[in-house]
């Protein structure tokens, strides 16, 4: 049962991630990956305008490190590994490797040409 509660509560961060893209980010195109494709080693969720592989943890006690091994590990050729990540009643969070947040600081980081937006599901049926 634990596993159940926690594949929901996973889904649940994602999606409350992404609405954090969308609305506070202004990032409309973000999406979680499971539900479209859900392989192995994807981002957990993708924006489309960004090149970034995202882990996306909703935890009370975080191993931090961990994490960022997992989206360094996951990531495609040339993308930057970021954690977002937050505890009940807080503020999203980011989390990636010093060198890599210099490189978008200071603009040198690849606008994402790679990853397509995913095929629109217009609820019908073909018969």
């Amino acid at each position: 049962m634990g596993k159940i509660n926690s594949r929901q509560k996973g889904k649940r961060g994602e999606r409350a991630a992404v609405n954090a893209w969308k609305h506070d980010g202004g990032y409309q195109n973000t999406y979680r990956t499971n539900q479209f494709c859900g392989k192995a080693g994807d981002s957990d969720i993708v924006v489309p305008e960004l090149n970034f592989h995202i882990e996306v943890k909703v935890v009370e006690r975080l191993n931090i490190d961990d994490a960022l091994a997992q989206a360094e590990r996951d990531r495609l050729p040339g993308q930057t590994p970021l954690v977002m990540h937050k505890k009940n009643g807080t503020d999203w969070r980011i989390t990636m490797n010093f060198t890599d947040w210099l490189e978008v600081l200071h603009g040198e980081f690849p606008e994402n040409e790679t990853i397509e937006e995913p095929p629109k599901n217009d609820n019908t049926n073909s018969i």
